[in-house]
């Protein structure tokens, strides 16, 4: 059975983009877990950033229950001031010796938010470092074998989709969980997160013959075919 790890730039990130992927793999008996690189505070036009991520913080741990999360955690960093150091990759390897997941999933490479890009090359500096076994740590190496890309309407530029993900049966814990968050009830700001993500599962859904799907992108070299004839 699977388990997966979703590495995002902020609390928010994995429930809104991949949150059905989670709640999926969960209800066919594999582990999820979500490691939140900063808490996103701020994000809010009214609220200081010390209020408001203990808010994103108290929000992640209402969305890691309705999903099932096995493993949470929120790192300090700050939000719009990621950086790709070896302290935070070694955070992130952390994780992944912890949750044990056979796939990876974070932010495409290109986006909006520069935090997300950060996000990108940590996940997958830290997946190849945690399954170093001569890197001396509390925990014993693990490499997660698969690497995925959601897809995120800020890491939209050069998305290409590769893996169509059937998630009707899902979907209503998907939103259940992403609207643990006030942003995405539309309390913070006026972009319609829940109607987007709502309206985008039911365009890939009918692309791959389902009734609603989420897509992921992978890395180029996963797109290699060997083979001795056509």
């Amino acid at each position: 059975m699977s388990s997966v790890l979703f590495v995002g730039a902020h609390c928010g990130d994995a429930e809104i983009s991949a949150g059905a992927a989670l709640a999926g793999t969960v209800r066919l008996g594999g582990s999820a877990s979500v490691l939140h690189l900063t808490p996103g505070e701020k994000g809010h036009a009214i609220l200081r950033p010390e209020q408001y991520r203990e808010t994103k913080v108290a929000e992640a741990e209402a969305a890691a229950e309705v999903l099932g999360l096995s493993h949470m955690r929120v790192l300090q960093y700050r939000d719009a001031e990621l950086l790709p150091t070896e302290e935070l990759v070694d955070q992130v390897a952390d994780m992944i010796r912890v949750a044990k997941p056979s796939v990876l999933i974070t932010h495409w490479s290109t986006s909006i938010h520069p935090d997300h890009e950060v996000a990108h090359v940590v996940a997958q500096r830290a997946a190849f470092k945690a399954g170093i076994p001569w890197i001396e740590t509390d925990m014993p190496a693990h490499y997660a074998w698969r690497i995925l890309f959601a897809e995120n309407w800020e890491d939209r530029f050069g998305f290409v989709p590769h893996t169509y993900l059937d998630v009707t049966e899902d979907w209503d814990t998907w939103r259940r969980a992403a609207e643990c968050y006030s942003l995405f009830r539309g309390e913070v700001v006026k972009f319609p997160y829940v109607s987007y993500y709502d309206g985008l599962s039911r365009v890939r859904g009918p692309e791959a013959g389902f009734d609603r799907a989420i897509v992921f992108a992978v890395p180029a070299q996963a797109n290699r075919v060997s083979v001795r004839e056509l």
